[in-house]
């Protein structure tokens, strides 16, 4: 089994480096992986990273405090596991590239020299490619990366925990918030159902303890599903779930005068007005039933020939070719985003390098300008700033660019090739739902007129009418 943690590191970056990938504790740091950076010089490239992401999309530092420059991932193994040195990195590897996604520089190494194997990865708390912060949830981040961890250490016939300790959110808790189907998503599904048909507070309440839901008056509405152990406010739900906000919805429902299934009438039961809901009379009902199909039937007529005239379609047989074609022009977008993306990329590792070069420029130039121990000593106080400015010089030369370079014209070339991601993106993105929409469209015409595509939507419009009449 594998335990993992996690932490902000604020300031030592570079020294929480140096002890991961120390050769003592990684068998000659043959146990270290660097993702889009090279080791010795992670710390440099997290904050060449993040600067060029405060001058893309300003300083969101918060004021006052220091904020995490990268974070340490801990994924601890058991002594009863066989696991060998390289699996467990190999297992550590795949850890970080799930949960990272590809999207920030890290560091892995597998420490070997206590009695336990264990993975150290750090990785910046900037990502590299849309330049936004990493945002670390406490249980949240702690459940995922639990789950991650449990299903990799499986994969390789690694024990697994059973239970989490503690009292944390478990990632299958989270993971049913998420599809709702947590206490809290049903204690709001049984109100949104109660105001769909109720238009008096005390018989809401009333429903509610009818559904085994326990409601607490106080300043704040509150409420508590059977068999839990805590009260969650309204107003953690939504605004809508508030006192005020269910009031609002209930005298909605009764300037409507009306609800789906029944009327409400006050009855006094012990000095009280107490509502209690009278059955519509059966005939009432399938009247009822049959008048709301109808007007749902033809709601969605009209919707359906709004978008087809909109999309200029006057023929069944049209719909598929005008879905061709957008698909068409949706993948030539996608791949233009894919081409831009690439280059800006390569634009912005370029920057990145551009601008160290620039920044440690005159220290370079001092060094040189030196002789004999004045050379030495002044290596040994800036020992880290030339090896970074030689870094920056070596990725510059493997990507064929010029160190010269002016890193603000790159700067410029990236802030508008963004923009164009975005425009292209939002382009596609419209079209995908317009996609969606016709697909539906096309459903429901084929539903109406079966095996009768080569008629027109005139036709359709026509059908529909006569058969709404005949009811």
């Amino acid at each position: 089994m594998a335990v993992t943690k996690i932490k902000g590191i604020k300031i030592t970056v570079e020294k929480a480096i140096e002890y991961i990938i120390n050769p003592a504790k990684t068998d000659g740091k043959i146990l270290v992986t660097g993702f889009q950076v090279v080791p010795a010089f992670a710390s440099f490239e997290f904050k060449a990273t993040a600067e060029l992401a405060k001058e893309l999309n300003g300083d969101y530092t918060k004021t006052g405090s220091a904020n995490v420059q990268a974070y340490h991932l801990i994924q601890s193994f058991s002594k009863k596991d066989a696991v060998t040195p390289s699996q467990a990195h190999e297992v550590g590897k795949r850890f970080a590239d799930e949960v990272l996604q590809g999207k920030h520089e890290y560091v892995l190494s597998t420490h070997i020299d206590k009695g336990h194997i264990h993975n150290h990865i750090i990785f910046n708390a900037v990502s590299y490619l849309d330049h936004k912060k990493f945002r670390s949830e406490p249980y949240k981040t702690v459940a995922k990366l639990r789950d991650v961890s449990d299903r990799l250490c499986a994969e390789f016939g690694l024990d697994v925990i059973a239970e989490p300790e503690g009292k944390g959110v478990s990632y299958k808790e989270w993971q049913e918030n998420k599809k709702g189907n947590s206490w809290k998503a049903q204690i709001k599904k049984e109100i949104d159902d109660a105001l769909r048909v109720m238009d008096d507070y005390p018989a809401f309440l009333e429903l509610m303890k009818e559904k085994k839901i326990e409601v607490k008056e106080g300043v704040h509405l509150a409420f508590r599903l059977e068999g839990q152990e805590r009260f969650v406010r309204g107003k953690t739900i939504g605004e809508r779930y508030t006192r005020e906000g269910i009031q609002q919805t209930l005298s909605r429902n009764a300037e409507k005068g009306r609800t789906p299934i029944g009327r409400l009438v006050n009855t006094p039961v012990l000095g009280l007005a107490k509502a209690r809901r009278v059955p519509m009379p059966i005939d009432m009902q399938i009247k009822y039933e049959i008048r709301r199909q109808q007007l749902k039937e033809t709601k969605d007529l009209a919707e359906v020939l709004l978008v087809l005239r909109r999309e200029g379609i006057k023929r069944v047989p049209d719909i598929h070719i005008k879905l061709r074609d957008l698909r068409k022009t949706t993948l030539s977008l996608k791949e233009s985003v894919k081409q831009l993306d690439l280059k800006n990329r390569q634009y912005k590792e370029a920057a990145k390098h551009l601008k160290s070069v620039l920044k440690l420029l005159p220290i370079w130039q001092e060094y040189n300008e030196k002789k004999g121990n004045a050379r030495k000593a002044f290596y040994s106080i800036h020992e880290s700033d030339l090896l970074a400015y030689e870094h920056a010089q070596k990725q510059l030369q493997k990507s064929a660019v010029n160190s010269t370079v002016d890193p603000d014209k790159v700067v410029v070339l990236i802030t508008n090739i963004t923009g164009q991601i975005e425009a292209i993106r939002k382009q596609s993105n419209e079209i995908e739902n317009r996609v969606k929409v016709l697909q539906s469209a096309q459903k429901k015409v084929e539903a109406m007129m079966p095996g009768g595509n080569h008629r027109t939507l005139e036709a359709v419009e026509r059908k529909e009418q006569r058969e709404y009449q005949q009811k």
